[in-house]
């Protein structure tokens, strides 16, 4: 408990959530995404997290899955939920939604990927206020409504009960491959409906930001790399009571490196400037994770500071 409720206290945007570099359009833009996390094998562990990738629970180790969110602009932690390896990310997802409705607020954007739309889960967030901009898998039906300007066209999400109004933009990617680049038709469906506020070329160009969730979690990872008794991120405890409180204690730690680097930023913005050309003021997203980790460590373990 006690490092869950450190963690909500760091969790958050770093940088002012007000500050027009923040938002897009006006609305704080959110990426979220899931992950997965081994921890060492020990029997108490297997029983609890279950591991991935076997019918029979007999993958290597057991494994912890997760769901993040985060802020774009500053790569903030807004929020985490975990459980064991057989919960989804929609399942994940739609806890966090219930007990921190707040994170799925009024003036806020989320981008997800194809693992997260399903009906109930985009109702409930729509029901807290935020919008959402997703990819979409081709199963899913999308019957045009209209044709709109903007090259998108209105349409709606169904559950057989109840619809859900959405914008579609349908485009093509070119994909890298063995055999060379091939065109691939992304279809984004968003509840923003406004085309001439929220247009679709926008749309497109934003939607690449979802990757700063995967950029956190690779980063949040490589703090844990080589613990345990093999190569790779893992966490160290023997017991699901202490893996919970490390999985909190982890991502508090990452959120500390994040904040004193945005720290850093400020005060190298009040500094003087150096003789030379005059340079952009650094943005928090740029900021190394590797090099404020490590100062954060070398700052802990080398200190000056006698113990008297």
């Amino acid at each position: 408990e006690l490092f869950e409720a450190l963690f909500w206290l760091v969790a958050g945007p770093i940088a002012d959530p007000g500050d027009p570099g923040m938002r897009w359009r006006g609305l704080l833009l959110c990426a979220m995404d899931g992950f997965q996390v081994r921890v060492p094998d020990i029997p108490a562990n297997r029983e609890y997290f279950g591991s991935s990738g076997t019918a029979d629970n007999s993958s290597p180790y057991p494994q912890v899955r997760a769901v993040l969110i985060i802020a774009v602009a500053d790569r903030a932690t807004l929020g985490m939920e975990f459980g064991p390896s057989c919960d989804g990310e929609q399942t994940l997802t739609r806890r966090l939604v219930k007990s921190r409705p707040a994170l799925f607020g009024k003036g806020r954007l989320i981008l997800v990927d194809r693992n997260f739309p399903g009906f109930a889960l985009i109702r409930e967030i729509r029901e807290r206020g935020a919008h959402l901009l997703m990819r979409l898998k081709s199963g899913i039906a999308l019957p045009l409504v209209k044709a709109l300007p903007d090259g998108s066209y209105a349409s709606f999400l169904s559950d057989g009960a109840c619809c859900i109004p959405v914008r579609v933009v349908e485009y093509d990617v070119l994909v890298p491959g063995r055999d060379g680049a091939e065109d691939e038709l992304y279809a984004l469906a968003t509840t923003l409906m406004d085309w001439q506020a929220y247009p679709a070329g926008e749309l497109c160009a934003c939607y690449p930001d979802r990757w700063a969730v995967e950029t956190v979690i690779g980063e949040d990872k490589s703090a844990i790399t080589d613990a345990g008794s093999s190569r790779g991120p893992i966490l160290r405890s023997a017991s699901p009571h202490q893996v919970t409180q490390e999985m909190w204690a982890w991502i508090t730690a990452t959120q500390l490196v994040r904040i004193q680097g945005y720290r850093a930023i400020q005060a190298g913005r009040t500094a003087p400037l150096t003789a030379g050309r005059p340079q952009a003021p650094p943005v928090p997203a740029r900021v190394s994770f590797t090099a404020g980790r490590r100062e954060a460590v070398r700052a802990m373990t080398q200190t000056l500071a006698a113990a008297s």
